[in-house]
C-alpha cells in the first residue's frame, strides 16, 4: 500500500529560498481536477528542479571568485524551452508510437525513482521543491525524464517513417520539434495533464542512503537471456522467471510496458534454479512450482516451489506436505482459489497422470483423483474454462475440481493427432490447440494443424489450414479475447522461426502477423497477453544464440514494437571519460567492438535515471583517449583519437564544453590550441584546463596549452626540460598550486622504440615554468598508472613497465 510522502525523520532538506513560493498558485488545494497546467506553471516546475540540481553541483575549491548565481546562469527562455520539450516529446510518443504518457505511466516512474533512488536525501529535496505534490512531481520531474528516455528508445528501436537509416535522434528531433512545440502551444490539451483526479500518489523515498562498503547496480536492465523460462501477466507487468541460459537460471525480472522498463526480481527466498517448472498468477502473487534442477543426487525433478509478491518484492516457500511427487514439464492452472498441477515427468515414474491442488490461503495441498484420469503425458496443453480444467496432448480429459472427478474425451472424430509441445487457449466456448510435435522412429514429426474442443458436446472441430503458419514446435501463443496469436518456434530441422499468424475464432480464418520490425527468430521463448498487445521475450535463437530482445505485437494496428533490450544507460563502451558534477556522473565517448562513439549520458543517482546527451551543434565526433574535467559549471572534453586504427590524420585537436544545466554543448576555440594528440594529461586548476604531452603516432610531445573557458582562449606552455623528447601515457594531478606529472614513455627514433621515463616534473602556471621532482624511492618507471591527489600527496599505483605492476608510491 502506498503511503503519502513524508520526509524521513533523520533529515529534512532545506528549501531553496523562493522555490516553493513560486509553486503555491498550483498547489493541490487550488487546482480543479481536469485542469490543464499552464505553461508558465510548468516553467516554474523546471526552475525548481534545476535550482535543486544547481545547488548540488560541485564548485571546485580551486575555482577563484564566487560561484555564479543560478538566475544568472540560465534564462527564462531556456527554462521555457525545457518545459515545452517535455510536452512536445510526450506528444511525439503519442503521435508517432501511440504511447501517451498517461497517469499510470507517470505513477510507474514515480514508483521507480523512489524505489531505485541511490540518493534519497536529494530526491526528497526535489520532491519538497515541488511542494510534495504528486501531480507537480509527476509533471515537473517524472514527465521530462520519462518522455525523453522513452522517445530516444523508441526512435532507436523503431524510427518513424520516413527516416533515413543514418539519421540520429538529435537530427530527427531538431526537424520535428518546431511543429510539435507549435502544436502543444496552440492546444495544450493535446498532452493531457495529470491532475488531482488522476489518483497519483507520491511514495516515500528510502529513509537512508546505500549502506557503506556495498555495491548496488546503477541500472539492472533486462534479466539474463534464457529459454524455457516462465512468464505471467499481472495486469500491469510481465514477470519472467527461471529457464536455461549457460546453466540453470534462478533469476527473474519484471517488465512494465507502460514505461518500457525492466527491474529485477528479488532472489531472497526464491526457488532454486530450475527449468521445466510451472508458474501461475493468482491475482496477487506468482506461484512457481516443480521443474528440473539440482538435487542431492545431481540434476533431477523438483517437488518444491515458492510464492512471489511483486508489491513488496518478496518470496515465501510453499509447504511440501501433501504436494505431488517431484516433476517437470507438467501443467498448472489457476481456478480462482487453487493452483491445479497435473501430469509431467515424475521422478522415478516417468510420464505421470497424477496431480495436486494447492490452496495459497491455507498453504495446503490435496491430491487430484487418478480415477478415470487421462493417460500419462508431459509437455501437454491445459486450460481453465471457469469451472473445469481440460488437458490434452497424448490423449485428453476434463477435470472438475468441485467433484474431484475426471471425464475422458470419448469422441475423437476430427481431433488433431496426439502430440507434445502444442499451444492452447480457452476461447470461452472451446479449447483451441495448434502445432506441436511427437517423436517417431525416424525423428520428430512436426504439426501445422490444430483443433477446437467443446467440453459440453465432447466434440472436436478442426482448424482451417489455409493461411496457417508452417509446422512447428517451441512456438508461443496468446489469446486476445477473439483471436489466437501464434509466433516463433522451430521447424522440423530445428531452425528457429521469426514469423507467425493470427487465428480468428468466429471465422476460422488465419491472417499472417506483420514481419516488419518483428523480433529476431527464436524458439522456446515466453509470451503473454497484456490486454492490448502480445509481449514476447527471450528464447533460443539461430545458432543457439540467446536473444535478449523481445517485441510487442499490437493486433489492432498490426505492428511490432520492440521491448527494451538493454538498460537506459549509454551503449556498452570502453576508453570513455567520466566526470562527477556533484549531482550526476557524465559519461562520454569511447568505443565498442566495431565503432567509435560520439554520444554520452548523465546518471542521476537521486532519480536513478540516465539522460542521454544530445548530439547537437558543437557536439564532438566519436573518439577514444580523450580527456575530460569538471569546471564547476561545465564538462570540458578535448583531444583524443578519432579512428579504430593508428591513423595520425585522425588524431584530434578539438574540444567542446557540455553544460548540464542548460543541456547544451558549446565549442572551444582552436586558436593557439595544442596540436592534435592522444595519451596526454589534462588537469583543472580552478580557472584553466592545462593540457600537456601526448602523441600523434609519429612523435611524442613536449608541448601543451592552457585553456580559459570563460574567455574561450588558449595560451601556450613552455617546453619541459626534464622530458626533452616529450612524453605520453603519463599521469598528472593538480596540487592546488602545480601540475605534477609522473611516469609515461617517449619515442626514441634512434632505437625505434618507446622508452620509459624515469623522472617526474611539476609545472607552476603562475611562474609559467617547470621543475623536477625527487626521484628518491620513486616507483619503478611505467606507463598508464593510476594517480590521485589526496590534498597533501600524489599517490600513484599500477601501470605497465616490463610487466603489469602492483606497486606504487
Amino acid at each position: 500500500m502506498r503511503k503519502t510522502f513524508r520526509h524521513p525523520p533523520r533529515f529534512r532538506p532545506t528549501l531553496l529560498l523562493g522555490t516553493l513560493s513560486l509553486l503555491l498558485p498550483v498547489a493541490s488545494a487550488d487546482r480543479d481536477p481536469g485542469a490543464t497546467l499552464p505553461l508558465e506553471r510548468r516553467v516554474e516546475l523546471v526552475r525548481a528542479v534545476e535550482r535543486v540540481r544547481w545547488s548540488h553541483r560541485i564548485w571546485p575549491a580551486t575555482n577563484p571568485g564566487p560561484r555564479p548565481a543560478f538566475s544568472e546562469w540560465i534564462t527564462i527562455t531556456e527554462l521555457r524551452a525545457r518545459a515545452l520539450d517535455a510536452l512536445a516529446m510526450s506528444l511525439a510518443l503519442d503521435r508517432y508510437w501511440h504511447r501517451p504518457l498517461d497517469p499510470r505511466a507517470l505513477q510507474a516512474e514515480l514508483d521507480r525513482m523512489t524505489r531505485e533512488t541511490r540518493d534519497p536525501r536529494r530526491l526528497a529535496e526535489l520532491f519538497e521543491a515541488l511542494g510534495d505534490d504528486p501531480v507537480l512531481v509527476a509533471e515537473g520531474l517524472a514527465r521530462p525524464l520519462l518522455a525523453e528516455r522513452l522517445l530516444r528508445r523508441w526512435f532507436e528501436r523503431a524510427p518513424p517513417e520516413p527516416v533515413a537509416e543514418d539519421t540520429s535522434f538529435d537530427a530527427w528531433w531538431k526537424g520535428v520539434r518546431p511543429r510539435l512545440v507549435a502544436a502543444v502551444q496552440a492546444n495544450p490539451a493535446l498532452v493531457p495533464t495529470a491532475d488531482t483526479g488522476s489518483g497519483l500518489q507520491l511514495p516515500s523515498p528510502a529513509s537512508s542512503d546505500c549502506p557503506a562498503d556495498t555495491w548496488h547496480p546503477i541500472d539492472p536492465g533486462v534479466p539474463d537471456p534464457a529459454w524455457n523460462a516462465t512468464a505471467v501477466w499481472t495486469g500491469s507487468e510481465m514477470i519472467v522467471w527461471g529457464g536455461v541460459a549457460k546453466g540453470r537460471v534462478d533469476r527473474g525480472a519484471r517488465y512494465d510496458p507502460a514505461t518500457d522498463t525492466w527491474r529485477p526480481v528479488s532472489l531472497d527466498g526464491a526457488p532454486s534454479p530450475r527449468v521445466g517448472h510451472a508458474a501461475i498468477w493468482t491475482g496477487s502473487e506468482m506461484i512457481v512450482w516443480g521443474g528440473n534442477g539440482r538435487t542431492a543426487d545431481g540434476w533431477g525433478e523438483l517437488g518444491d516451489g515458492a510464492r512471489y509478491d511483486p508489491v513488496d518484492d518478496t518470496w515465501r516457500p510453499l509447504t511440501s506436505e501433501g504436494a505431488p511427487g517431484p516433476r517437470s514439464d507438467h501443467s498448472a492452472v489457476w481456478t480462482g482459489t487453487e493452483m491445479i498441477v497435473w501430469g509431467g515427468r515424475e521422478k522415478d515414474v516417468g510420464s505421470s497422470n497424477s496431480g495436486g491442488r494447492y490452496d495459497p490461503v491455507a498453504d495446503a495441498w490435496r491430491p487430484t483423483t487418478m480415477e478415470n484420469a487421462p493417460s500419462r503425458m508431459e509437455n501437454h496443453v491445459a486450460v481453465w474454462t471457469g469451472s473445469e480444467m481440460i488437458v490434452w496432448g497424448r490423449g485428453g480429459g476434463v477435470y472438475d475440481p468441485a467433484a474431484d472427478s475426471w471425464r475422458r474425451m470419448t469422441n475423437w472424430d476430427d481431433a488433431p493427432g496426439n502430440r507434445n509441445d502444442a499451444v492452447g487457449a480457452w476461447t470461452g466456448k472451446c479449447m483451441v490447440v495448434w502445432g506441436g510435435r511427437i517423436p517417431t522412429g525416424g525423428g520428430d514429426r512436426y504439426f501445422g494443424d490444430g483443433g477446437c474442443y467443446d467440453p459440453v458436446s465432447d466434440r472436436w472441430t478442426p482448424l482451417s489450414t489455409e493461411g496457417a503458419p508452417s509446422a512447428r514446435a517451441g512456438h508461443r501463443a496468446a489469446w486476445t479475447g477473439e483471436s489466437l496469436l501464434i509466433w516463433g518456434g522451430q521447424d522440423p530441422l530445428e531452425i528457429p522461426l521469426g514469423d507467425g499468424a493470427r487465428w480468428f475464432a468466429e471465422t476460422d480464418s488465419w491472417e499472417p502477423l506483420r514481419a516488419d520490425d518483428a523480433p529476431a527468430a527464436r524458439t522456446w521463448h515466453v509470451a503473454v497477453w497484456s490486454g492490448a498487445e502480445m509481449i514476447v521475450w527471450g528464447g533460443k535463437g539461430v545458432g543457439e544464440r540467446l536473444p535478449v530482445s523481445g517485441g510487442r505485437y499490437d493486433p489492432v494496428a498490426r505492428t511490432w514494437l520492440p521491448t527494451w533490450d538493454g538498460t537506459s544507460a549509454p551503449s556498452p563502451r570502453w576508453l570513455a571519460t567520466a566526470v562527477w558534477t556533484g549531482s550526476e556522473m557524465i559519461v562520454w565517448g569511447g568505443r565498442d567492438e566495431t565503432r567509435l562513439l560520439d554520444d554520452g549520458a548523465a546518471w542521476d543517482p537521486a532519480t536513478a535515471t540516465w539522460t542521454m546527451l544530445p548530439r547537437g551543434a558543437y557536439a564532438l565526433t566519436g573518439r577514444t583517449h580523450h580527456r575530460a574535467v569538471w569546471t564547476g559549471t561545465e564538462m570540458l572534453v578535448w583531444g583524443g583519437h578519432g579512428s579504430l586504427l593508428a591513423d595520425p590524420a585522425l588524431v584530434r585537436a578539438d574540444g567542446a564544453l557540455w553544460d548540464p544545466t542548460r543541456r547544451s554543448w558549446r565549442s572551444m576555440s582552436a586558436l593557439l590550441a595544442p596540436s592534435a594528440r592522444y595519451g596526454f594529461s589534462m588537469v583543472w586548476t580552478g580557472s584553466e584546463a592545462i593540457v600537456w604531452g601526448g602523441s600523434d603516432f609519429t612523435q611524442t610531445f613536449n608541448t601543451g596549452g592552457r585553456y580559459d573557458p570563460r574567455a574561450d582562449v588558449w595560451r601556450p606552455m613552455p617546453r619541459n626540460p626534464q622530458t626533452r623528447d616529450g612524453i605520453e601515457s603519463h599521469r598528472a594531478v593538480w596540487s592546488g598550486e602545480k601540475m605534477i606529472v609522473w611516469a609515461g614513455s617517449y619515442w626514441d627514433a634512434l632505437r625505434n622504440r618507446n622508452v620509459l621515463v624515469e623522472q617526474g616534473s611539476a609545472y607552476d602556471p603562475d611562474a609559467d615554468s617547470w621543475s623536477p621532482i625527487s626521484n628518491v624511492d620513486a616507483p619503478t618507471p611505467r606507463v598508464s598508472p593510476e594517480a590521485a591527489w589526496t590534498g597533501t600527496e600524489m599517490i600513484v599505483w599500477g601501470g605497465y613497465g616490463g610487466g603489469y605492476q602492483n606497486t606504487g608510491g
